[in-house]
């Protein structure tokens, strides 16, 4: 049906795929817009966090829409974080991290790098709705059965349940990125009950002199080239507006990093 509709349109000189490029960098602009040219008279930090905490929040809830609708076909919330590792990759760049968990002896190994830097304590504490927490709810059957499980008389316990959690927190963009322990962590924010642990932070501002995002793709500044991604194109147009308001975060001198080490 969608290739008869596209030879319609080929027909009448229509091109889908400009017609859906140009869309998203209309909406991009918007968003930059709303930054840039607000009539408030609010700083850019806060109406850029409030645009990250929306599209994080929209993003958590279109999955979990889907994970009901479908059996495996959700779109992944939790690529956004591969996605930023993967423009690092292309421009050659490395990001320090900082890990917060006690690391067993034969795994430490593996974190054993240039701008890592262990610290052997409890991971850290954060209240659910602290932070905007970007989740991977896949399964429609795990995102009821935590609902109902997860109330006032069962606060949901991070520490607790420290072995099924792996978040990590992303600077400048000030967001969690979950990868294990969505569906629990998304009952407990819409409960807003409890809290929960960040594991690792990441600092990626070392990408905003080289990169930008720029509606469609990411851009290498430097080189003046597109650095190509194969990501579903809706994932990927909302890492780049988070990844974006970043950049408005990171101007306003905002050490979150550092305001969330101030808590360990």
């Amino acid at each position: 049906m969608f290739d008869f509709f596209r030879n319609i349109c080929k027909s009448k000189g229509i091109d889908l795929q400009t017609e859906e490029s140009n869309n998203q960098k209309d909406k991009f602009v918007r968003y930059k817009n709303l930054v840039e040219n607000n009539s408030m008279g609010y700083d850019k930090k806060t109406i850029a966090t409030h645009i990250i905490n929306v599209i994080v929040e929209y993003l958590n809830f279109i999955e979990a829409v889907q994970s009901l609708e479908t059996i495996h076909c959700s779109q992944d919330n939790s690529l956004i974080e591969e996605i930023y590792r993967k423009v690092e990759i292309e421009v050659s760049q490395k990001h320090n991290v900082i890990v917060t968990d006690k690391i067993h002896e034969e795994d430490k190994k593996y974190y054993i790098r240039e701008g890592i830097e262990l610290k052997e304590i409890d991971p850290l504490k954060v209240k659910i709705n602290e932070l905007p927490i970007l989740l991977n709810p896949w399964k429609g059957e795990r995102i009821i059965d935590n609902l109902v499980l997860i109330n006032e008389k069962n606060i949901f316990n991070g520490t607790k349940y420290s072995f099924n959690i792996q978040n990590h927190y992303l600077h400048p963009m000030n967001i969690i990125v979950c990868s294990r322990g969505n569906h629990s962590q998304l009952a407990a924010k819409i409960k807003n009950t409890g809290y929960t642990i960040v594991k690792e932070m990441h600092d990626y501002s070392n990408l905003y002199d080289i990169v930008e995002f720029d509606g469609e793709n990411y851009v290498n500044k430097l080189e003046k080239s597109l650095i190509k991604l194969n990501y579903n194109k809706n994932i990927l147009f909302y890492s780049g507006v988070i990844f974006e308001m970043g950049r408005y975060l990171l101007e306003s001198n905002l050490d979150s990093v550092n305001l969330l080490k101030n808590k360990l």
